[in-house]
């Protein structure tokens, strides 16, 4: 049997059908592995390979790179569309070349990062319609807190109550097919003028909204879900994007402090020597080394929340 969906697990080993067996993962935890029934199908393989080549480090730091071009991109379209520029004679103008140029490649080049999104974050969305429905082949079972081999798992995203799931799939899925109407409209309404007049105007704006709209709904709908579960288990899941957010904060506070604290005893020690010209005196130097560097360079996740709303929108 392969490696789990999850990618956390080392082996993939079984007993009989209904007993169990410890198995080691990454954080050292044990969890219990149970004996497929029926056996990995070929489509599972190819699906297990499928996401596996889009959880690799290359498109992880893909979509992040991807993320800061959408921001980077998105706030010159901003000041583009709200006149915050000098390419206009007039200050009052908002309709003149090359503003309107840049208008129309400033938007263009958001919707294509936004379809690469689309693509790269469609196979997974489509994995959890087609498994909630009940139409995988084999067909496993979907029950909460069950993985899409119909195992026990404790990752977060399996545990949200199947309505809820299956509501924030379909929102995710209707991202993916209004973008791609959106693309085809940008491609076939490709410059500025007509893509301000009818029928372009309606094609165009209808979607791209329609498209963000459902993402950021899909987003609320997940952070909602999987903050309820960490509030009624506590500590279960480990932390959310919010508290991992506040953790590094913390963290980056916690290593200046003790960076200034080092430094500052380094000078003090400087000052007594100065002083007494004995160079017997403490330089403030903890007795331990002062080693600030306790954070580890190695990240065995480019994004440290959960692996499966992280597939969601291709990161």
């Amino acid at each position: 049997m392969s490696a789990s969906v999850d990618g956390n697990q080392e082996a993939d080993t079984g007993t009989a059908e209904g007993k169990s067996k410890s198995l080691i993962v990454e954080d050292g935890r044990e969890v219990e592995e149970f004996t497929l029934n029926p056996r990995e199908s070929k489509s599972e393989k190819s699906r297990d390979a499928l996401l596996k080549l889009l959880d690799s480090t290359f498109f992880r730091y893909l979509g992040i790179l991807v993320l800061i071009l959408v921001i980077i991109d998105g706030a010159f379209f901003f000041f583009l569309i709200v006149g915050w520029q000098a390419m206009c004679d007039d200050p009052t103008r908002m309709d003149c070349d090359p503003r309107n140029w840049w208008y129309n490649w400033s938007i263009q080049v958001l919707n294509v990062l936004f379809t690469y999104m689309a693509v790269v974050s469609m196979p997974w969305r489509c994995i959890n319609a087609i498994h909630l429905s009940g139409g995988a082949c084999p067909r496993r079972s979907f029950e909460i807190g069950h993985d899409l081999y119909g195992r026990p798992t404790e990752l977060i995203w399996f545990h949200i109550p199947g309505l809820h799931k299956a509501s924030i799939t379909t929102q995710l899925l209707g991202n993916c097919i209004a973008q791609f109407i959106n693309q085809g409209t940008r491609i076939y309404y490709p410059d500025f003028d007509s893509q301000n007049k009818a029928p372009g105007n309606i094609w165009t704006n209808v979607f791209f909204v329609l498209s963000f709209f459902l993402a950021f709904t899909g987003v609320c709908c997940i952070l909602h879900q999987e903050g309820k579960l960490r509030k009624e288990f506590p500590g279960r899941f480990g932390p959310g994007p919010v508290d991992t957010v506040k953790a590094l904060i913390d963290e980056y506070k916690k290593r200046n402090t003790t960076a200034e604290g080092v430094a500052r005893g380094e000078s003090e020690g400087i000052e007594r020597n100065g002083a007494k010209n004995d160079g017997n005196s403490s330089t403030g130097i903890p007795e331990e080394g002062g080693d600030i560097s306790h954070h580890s360079s190695t990240r065995q996740s480019v994004t440290p929340c959960s692996r499966e709303a992280m597939r969601c929108f291709a990161m």
